[in-house]
């Protein structure tokens, strides 16, 4: 990978984020509603698509010398910061939010999908330009 922005080409991120927008619109716009997608599909999605753009956006301002991915346990500390915020903190709090353990299997599926076809090894690369 030579560039960060390689990130944001990745066919699985771009999937990812094609179907959030179509779940979206059918939701929103047509209120239709398909109960698996609508229950789960968008936790399946949050992992790839969160950590890929986290990844973009850490790679993009550290101008390193080197395009890098993000370490298993960096990966695994994401999925239960997700998973506390969303079935844990926010249901408590609001009506909205709904716990479901399924969610957490969901953000934990995602976030393998992440690591083993987005994230990248770290490899040295010229991303920035020598001033």
């Amino acid at each position: 990978m030579k560039h960060p922005a390689q990130l944001l080409r990745n066919p699985i991120f771009v999937v990812s984020c094609l179907l959030f927008w179509i779940n979206l619109i059918l939701e929103k716009g047509f209120n239709i509603f398909i109960p698996w997608v609508n229950s789960y599909l968008d936790d399946l999605l949050c992992m790839p698509v969160l950590l890929t753009l986290s990844l973009f956006l850490l790679n993009m301002a550290y101008r390193t010398l080197f395009v890098w991915g993000f370490k298993p346990w960096y990966i695994v500390l994401a999925v239960i910061q997700i998973s506390i915020i969303f079935e844990i903190i926010l249901p408590a709090i609001s009506a909205t939010y709904i716990s479901d353990p399924w969610d957490v299997l969901a953000y934990a599926t995602g976030a393998w999908v992440h690591y083993q076809w987005i994230n990248p090894e770290a490899r040295l690369v010229m991303v920035a330009e020598k001033g």
